[in-house]
């Protein structure tokens, strides 16, 4: 169980909320929804032919190892979920399915138990046994693995054991949801075992690669330029069978290189397109961008110093903030503004009434309200003076990012808060969500990361107010919320689940540890020659959409 006084890490960026916005989830190819002023496209035209390759861009960076018990971050997982099946997986309509685990049923309150899909082979021919999954969740909640998921998510795991010839057992400490989940994120990815041993140190990496179960085999790793796959002739899963031969992954993360190269079809496509290209890449002949749902939030977050814990303070500044603009300046339209700091994704279908009416009262409480530059500075006497300004660190290189940073810090000193923004390179963001040393000299983080891996809000919620160095804020559930929190992970009825959620919810609202700003829904380019993939996230975070991925005409 969860415990305030417990040490904890979670190496997922912080989330923060927003009033329930309906995303598409027919079974049309081209199933559109109304997102407040936006348009939501899920699925794209499905492919009709084969090409060679496609060339594919990851605008976050390069990856790191791909070993699953060391990534955490889209570059990495976006590639490792092409070849790499997990034992559930997250589908376009943000729903959970199986995958490696053909069925699963939890049997008692502590115990999950995963019928490992028969006939799956390795990309070397050897077959997937139960041995394989056993020692692969092994991997992600032994202590000297040093996974990413170990806190809070391995920790509540027991044991996992070999139950049947194609069989495994989870037992958790105590019931747990989100750790069935979980097994559709990296947590659950199923590597060989031998070949993993093999690798030791190296496993994931450009010397080694990896040894999985995937669409496409890893084939070669050029440090610093690119990353080939190749298409997996025996595949299992035959709804999705590759249609391309091999797929190149470039890491562009200049804003307008990445433009140019997707506008003269040096590059394919891309998720996450650059948000200030997004009039240009809409009306270009070159491809189409597909705006889709998403669990992605733009926010600021106090990470060091002591001054931005100061209510009244981040009360002022999120006054002056006109967050319409932002939309506008950053994005063409492209993002819809928030107020409320719910810790809700945007999509959660279980429950759906009872989520629903709770955000109809968010909305009653904190409305769409336009800056209030009166009332900030109002709030910012009472702090008092200011002698030294605030820092606010935002990613080098991306355009969207340069002109809201410089938008917000022209805002805030409207109303007498002395504010600089400061470029990090991705790098070094990056190593923000993972050590508390690097977050102290700074007071503020302007981040277009705030994702989750899934739309359970208890996910989020476990990022953003539990205890550890990943908590950026360091604010943590009290007690009462803390009970509430766990009693909710604790049940399966998605009612009775969802209105502890909801009561937990509202401490969190009250915290105002965080500024939101935009819901920022996926932006996906594809250019004129390929199609199949669906713009929705963490589909594109999770699933092996590049199997779906083939020639447009």
């Amino acid at each position: 169980m969860y415990s305030n006084d417990t040490p904890r890490r979670w190496l997922l960026a912080v989330a923060l909320g927003v009033a329930a916005l309906l995303s598409a989830c027919g079974s049309t190819a081209t199933n559109s929804a109304s997102s407040g002023s936006l348009a939501l496209t899920t699925y794209t035209p499905a492919a009709k032919g084969e090409l060679a390759n496609v060339v594919w861009d990851l605008p976050l960076g390069e990856p790191v190892p791909l070993d699953p018990t060391k990534d955490w971050n889209p570059p990495e997982n976006e590639v490792l979920a092409q070849m790499c099946d997990s034992l559930l997986r997250i589908n376009a309509a943000m729903q959970i399915v199986p995958d490696l685990a053909e069925s699963y049923s939890h049997p008692t309150p502590l115990t999950w138990v995963y019928n490992i899909r028969p006939g799956v082979k390795f990309w070397d021919g050897k077959p997937l046994t139960a041995k394989d999954v056993v020692y692969s969740l092994e991997r992600q909640i032994d202590p000297a693995d040093a996974s990413v998921y170990l806190e809070p998510m391995g920790v509540m795991i027991a044991s996992v054991k070999q139950t049947g010839p194609l069989q495994v057992t989870l037992t958790t400490h105590v019931p747990n949801v989100l750790v069935n989940e979980m097994m559709a994120t990296g947590m659950g990815v199923v590597t060989e075992e031998a070949f993993t041993k093999a690798a030791g140190g190296s496993y994931g990496t450009a010397q080694h690669g990896v040894m999985c179960t995937g669409p496409f085999e890893f084939k070669s790793w050029t440090p610093g330029q690119q990353l080939v796959m190749v298409r997996n002739p025996d595949y299992w899963d035959k709804a999705l069978e590759p249609k391309v031969a091999s797929v190149t992954f470039k890491w562009v993360t200049d804003s307008s290189t990445l433009t140019d190269a997707l506008l003269t079809g040096e590059i394919d496509g891309t998720y996450e397109a650059p948000g200030s290209s997004v009039s240009e890449l809409r009306n270009t002949s070159a491809g189409h961008l597909y705006v889709g749902p998403a669990t992605d939030l733009a926010g600021l977050v106090a990470i060091g110093g002591n001054t931005t814990q100061e209510t009244h303070l981040l009360a002022a500044l999120s006054l002056a903030i006109d967050r319409s603009a932002l939309a506008k300046i950053g994005y063409s339209g492209a993002a819809s503004p928030i107020f409320s700091s719910s810790v809700f994704p945007i999509h959660y279908p279980e429950a759906a009434p009872v989520y629903e009416a709770y955000n109809e009262e968010l909305k009653k409480e904190f409305g769409e309200h336009k800056a209030n530059v009166a009332e900030a500075r109002r709030l910012v006497a009472q702090v008092g003076k200011m002698t030294q300004p605030l820092t606010m660190v935002y990613t080098a290189g991306i355009t969207t990012e340069s002109t809201i940073a410089t938008a917000i810090v022209a805002e805030a000193e409207s109303v007498g808060i002395p504010m600089q923004a400061v470029p990090l390179q991705p790098a070094a963001v990056t190593n923000l969500y993972l050590s508390p040393a690097a977050r102290e000299k700074y007071d503020l983080l302007l981040s277009f990361q705030l994702w989750t891996d899934m739309t359970d809000p208890l996910e989020a919620m476990a990022v953003n107010t539990l205890p550890g160095p990943t908590n950026l804020s360091q604010w943590t559930l009290p007690p009462e919320a803390l009970k509430e929190f766990n009693e909710a992970n604790a049940t399966t009825d998605a009612t009775k689940r969802a209105e502890l959620t909801v009561a937990v919810d509202k401490v969190v609202v009250k915290s105002a540890r965080y500024i939101p700003l935009l819901y920022t829904p996926e932006r996906m380019f594809l250019g004129k020659r390929v199609t199949g993939p669906s713009a929705s996230w963490p589909y594109a975070f999770h699933y092996p959409w590049t199997a779906e991925l083939g020639a447009a005409g």
